[in-house]
């Protein structure tokens, strides 16, 4: 529910004020085919089937682990709510606006408000669901397995809240905050508009956001930052002699990280490697509830985006038949909190997916001046006013600045990164179409087990004397915290027009027909991205042609509307 009110307090000047209410709960299932948290304190059942209590020993600081404890709890029963989390009942939001003309030719306006954004994400079923491949035959086609009216005799079936506390272990599981909060959104803008003459008006304006407690995830269950550290070939040291057998990546990901498997032959883990294997990836012994892997916590109140942009918007009355209209914003979108590196706890802070810093558009209506009222044929007949009257031509021009682009996390930036984009033509050899370079070619990687730089093909190909990015050699390596790169995709051009025509049968109906065209030159724009594989003949570049990225056709439409 909602109210407003206007109160024109001068003749100059008016406020609204405003106020909105929303009761914003958390969806339900009608069987209750959801999970609502993960128990982090009771004792597990699966603790009973333990007998190799002696493996069961977190191999960073050789502690035994304690009872074991922890798992899914789900919705609807033995207490809990049937929804993921409480419903909020303080979900107010005032708006207020006020408008002041200075004169007959000035005006300022100004408002704040805020607003709610409803969760959409979908609730987690762990337990609910299985998927069970297609098994045709078991040995080799000679005998078919199941027959019509059972085809999947195989399959595995839910347990669904059965297993209590033991559902799905030696997996990931996943669960939405029980505390969620709904994010809210603050828009705010002042905006001054000036009639310049009686063709020509120009505003100016200042417009912004802030959202607050948008959803991220976090990870009750990640793998020991000790362990991760030493897992690190940067951080332990590369082996000098090369080879695999003593690097010191093999402390985690080769045989020497592997150790005694406790939950092997446990009935809990049934259907998993961990019931199977004798020997797991030390890495999950390392975990606070080693009985699963990670443990996800969904719609953690973790993110917060602003954005801040400067608008300025002019429109001329050419005649009485053609206006033009200008825009052009600047502006910034910024984004934190998102955690980028779980392990470690490194938290995100950088200019959004979405930055445009510059965006421009131009349009303009031109009414075509012929047929009856108009400046020519104003007197002719309906049946030639019907042929050359009521046209209507809009064209549409847009630019609009590249978004960031990232190679992604594991980097070592030695040197600014960004280049003129320029086009780099085909060979017969490597590369059969033009390319698009937009990043230095200067670009390698490091050996995994001797940390000596490897030169990308790119690297070679240009004749490259020092190295400006380097790619680390795991997926153990600390995130970089980078706000940008310094490179952004290509900018986007589109021309649009629109053509229609008007049928006046009477004064009360009337049929509009309309012909929209999309991008009419057929213009390519490439903000697809620039290929991130230092390995590969193509990195920093797009590839111009057949299948490349972000290269939209020429669409045309044609539509109607009868209005009576």
């Amino acid at each position: 529910m909602w109210a407003q009110d206007d109160w024109k307090i001068t003749s100059k000047l008016t406020l609204n004020f405003g106020v909105r209410y929303d009761l914003l709960g958390a969806r339900t299932e009608r069987h209750n085919v959801l999970n609502y948290a993960f128990d982090q304190s009771t004792l597990s059942p699966i603790d009973a089937q333990i007998t190799n209590r002696a493996a069961l020993v977190n191999p960073v600081n050789a502690q035994a682990y304690g009872p074991l404890a922890g798992g899914i709890r789900f919705a609807g029963i033995n207490g809990n709510p049937r929804g993921a989390y409480a419903t909020n009942f303080l979900n107010i939001q005032p708006r207020f606006g006020a408008a002041y003309a200075f004169s007959s030719r000035t005006s300022l306006r100004a408002g704040f408000g805020e607003m709610y954004i409803n969760n959409e994400s979908n609730d987690s079923r762990n337990g609910f669901q299985s998927n069970t491949a297609y098994t045709s035959s078991l040995d080799n086609g000679i005998t078919p397995y199941g027959h019509l009216s059972d085809p999947f005799p195989a399959t595995v079936k839910p347990s669904g809240t059965s297993l209590g506390l033991a559902t799905t272990p030696a997996a990931s599981v996943n669960f939405s905050n029980p505390n969620f909060r709904i994010p809210s959104l603050w828009e705010y803008s002042a905006s001054v508009e000036q009639l310049v003459s009686k063709r020509d008006s120009l505003e100016i304006s200042y417009s912004g956001t802030r959202a607050y407690n948008l959803p991220g995830g976090i990870d009750l269950n990640h793998i020991s930052p000790a362990w991760d550290a030493r897992c690190d070939v940067e951080r332990v040291g590369y082996n000098p002699a090369g080879g695999t057998a003593n690097a010191p990546r093999q402390l985690c990901d080769g045989s020497a990280g592997q150790v005694t498997n406790p939950f092997l032959n446990v009935p809990a883990f049934i259907g998993t490697n961990y019931y199977t294997s004798p020997k797991i990836s030390g890495s999950n012994l390392t975990r606070p509830f080693p009985a699963f892997t990670s443990i996800s916590q969904d719609n953690s109140n973790l993110i917060h985006t602003w954005y801040n942009s400067l608008q300025v918007a002019a429109s001329h009355n050419v005649s009485r038949s053609l206006t033009v209209h200008f825009a052009y914003t600047w502006s910034k979108v910024m984004t934190t909190g998102n955690i980028i590196d779980q392990v470690n706890g490194l938290v995100e802070r950088r200019l959004a997916s979405n930055d445009i810093p510059t965006a421009i558009s131009l349009s303009g209506v031109f009414y075509v001046p012929v047929g009856r009222g108009k400046t020519f044929l104003a007197h002719t007949n309906r049946i030639v006013d019907a042929v050359v009257g009521g046209w209507e031509i809009s064209p549409l021009y847009t630019y609009s600045q590249g978004t960031p682009w990232s190679p992604g996390s594991n980097w070592e930036q030695m040197a600014p990164v960004g280049i003129h984009a320029h086009d780099i033509q085909a060979d017969s050899t490597k590369h059969p179409y033009i390319r698009l370079q937009g990043v230095t070619p200067c670009v390698g990687y490091r050996d995994q087990d001797t940390g000596a730089i490897i030169a990308g093909p790119t690297y070679t190909e240009a004749g490259c004397t020092s190295y400006a990015l380097v790619r680390t050699p795991n997926g153990h390596a600390l995130q970089h915290n980078v706000v940008y790169w310094g490179v952004r995709v290509q900018a986007f051009h589109e021309f649009d027009a629109s053509v229609s025509k008007s049928f006046a049968w009477s004064d009360r109906i009337r049929l509009q027909t309309r012909l929209d065209a999309f991008n009419i030159p057929n213009h390519p724009n490439f903000n697809g991205g620039y290929n991130t594989d230092p390995t590969s003949a193509d990195w920093g570049s797009i590839r111009k042609g057949p299948q490349g990225p972000g290269n939209p056709p020429r669409y045309l439409q044609i539509s109607g509307k009868l209005i009576w």
